[in-house]
């Protein structure tokens, strides 16, 4: 399907997607590093508690 606008010569054009063929996509482990290392990293083992003390 094709829509043309009157006002400009710009076309919008829709297309359907093809659901014929599996798509595969590979499953990947490990995350991508961006930006500087968090400060919480090194408090990863430390526990937190809940409980107040009154």
């Amino acid at each position: 399907m094709r829509l043309k606008s009157i006002f400009t010569t710009t076309t919008l054009e829709f297309y359907t997607p093809d659901f014929s063929t599996p798509l595969e996509i590979p499953y990947m482990d490990v995350g991508i590093s961006a930006g500087f290392p968090s400060p919480a990293d090194d408090f990863i083992e430390l526990p937190i508690f809940f409980h107040s003390k009154t």
